[in-house]
């Protein structure tokens, strides 16, 4: 364009520079969160950021949002990320993200925190109940059709055990038709899980129980315990073909670290736990993948795994 068109149509030239993407940096600033979020992070962990922040909790890093997502990812391949409706991971970031659900299902955004727990109960490791009065309230309603009297499983990753007394790791109900409980250690030492009512001793044994441990019921008549760590391989170390038909879950809101007994905490744990779902029912092979994945998921932590 000469000096003269230019004055006349007054037009004004402005350089710009075109960066490439990369140079850019690795994070956006969302004017919606106020901070970096990384570039493309997942629904999954975004809806779950969202939550977090909404708490008062701080950003997880850049690699528990990876991990999540190569959970995830190894569900998906498996067939089976339809499964799990509540899921905590207890993210090691910090004590809000620890209880704030990476699925919430239809329980609370961010899970209450009584007793309450404090950040020195968290390590890389999971959450720590005291046995006395430290437990969470989920919100998660058992009988809110996630869970049914056909198909259910509930997920529980011990860290470090604890038997000297009675501890519920997570539960809820009232009397012998509605109870969804696991008892990693009862009053003598043994294994028991209550599958919508049916208690099921599953060994009588003073070692500790950690790792892994799933209770899925894949009908009316077959309930399965399955087991698995690092030096464990994956089994179902009992079931029960016992019949179960007719009964339901009951309109109930699950309580982690002790069982809801109509809105009294029961059986406080103080074990430290490192993940929790529940959900449908989970096959042999589809309860080997899931332990997999969380595996994987622990071991990105950097810890809660045996």
């Amino acid at each position: 364009m000469n000096r003269r068109n230019f004055i006349k149509s007054g037009a004004l030239f402005v350089p710009t520079l075109l960066l490439p993407r990369k140079s850019l940096g690795q994070k956006l600033f969302d004017p919606n969160l106020g901070l970096g979020v990384p570039q493309g992070l997942s629904a999954l962990n975004s809806d779950w950021l969202t939550r977090i922040l909404a708490a008062g909790g701080a950003r997880p890093s850049d690699n528990t949002f990876a991990a999540n997502d190569v959970w995830y990812a190894a569900l998906t391949t498996a067939g089976i990320q339809t499964i799990p409706k509540l899921v905590n991971t207890y993210a090691p970031d910090n004590l809000i993200a620890c209880i704030t659900p990476l699925i919430k299902g239809n329980g609370f955004d961010s899970w209450t925190n009584t007793g309450p727990f404090v950040s020195g109960d968290l390590t890389v490791n999971g959450l720590a109940g005291d046995g006395s009065t430290k437990y969470l309230k989920t919100g998660y309603n058992a009988g809110g059709g996630d869970v049914t009297d056909t198909s259910n499983h509930g997920t529980i990753y011990i860290h470090t055990d604890d038997k000297s007394t009675q501890q519920v790791e997570y539960g809820t109900g009232t009397d012998a038709t509605t109870s969804f409980r696991c008892y990693c250690h009862y009053n003598d030492n043994t294994q028991q899980i209550s599958n919508l009512g049916n208690f099921f001793t599953v060994q009588t044994t003073a070692s500790a129980i950690t790792g892994y441990l799933t209770q899925s019921r894949t009908s009316a008549t077959r309930v399965d315990f399955y087991t698995a760590n690092s030096g464990t391989g994956h089994s179902s170390i009992f079931n029960s073909t016992s019949n179960v038909a007719g009964r339901t879950p009951g309109n109930f809101l699950n309580y982690v670290h002790a069982s809801n007994e109509v809105g009294t905490a029961s059986s406080l744990s103080k074990k430290r736990i490192s993940y929790l779902s529940m959900g449908g029912a989970l096959t042999s092979s589809q309860s080997l993948a899931y332990f997999n994945a969380i595996q994987a998921l622990r071991t990105s932590y950097g810890g809660g795994y045996t």
